[in-house]
């Protein structure tokens, strides 16, 4: 998030895909646990232990079957640039 962008997958589909967090964010960490959302988001488990929230405008979703997951996910098509979008990151954690 330095760069102020968030990256498309580097796996060939060009795209980042979002999901509406599901937990409140209290003072930057989430009450869930990131092995079993790695689990569920198909992503490697160091990948699930930090996220960020951001403002997405309806008109950039698409939703699409996850070729990892087979699940219907949202997704946002290229790089995400972060500017304007209230950026704010968090840490999972099943403890709270």
């Amino acid at each position: 998030m330095n760069s102020g962008k968030i990256n498309k997958s580097n796996d060939g589909t060009n795209k980042v895909y979002v999901e509406s967090v599901d937990a409140p964010n209290v003072n930057g960490v989430v009450k869930q646990d990131p092995i079993n959302k790695s689990i569920e988001l198909g992503i490697n488990p160091t990948k699930a232990d930090a996220g960020v929230d951001f403002y997405v405008r309806r008109g950039d979703l698409k939703l699409e079957k996850n070729p990892v997951t087979g699940k219907m996910d949202l997704s946002i098509e290229g790089d995400v640039l972060l500017q304007g979008r209230s950026p704010e990151t968090f840490v999972r954690r099943s403890d709270g």
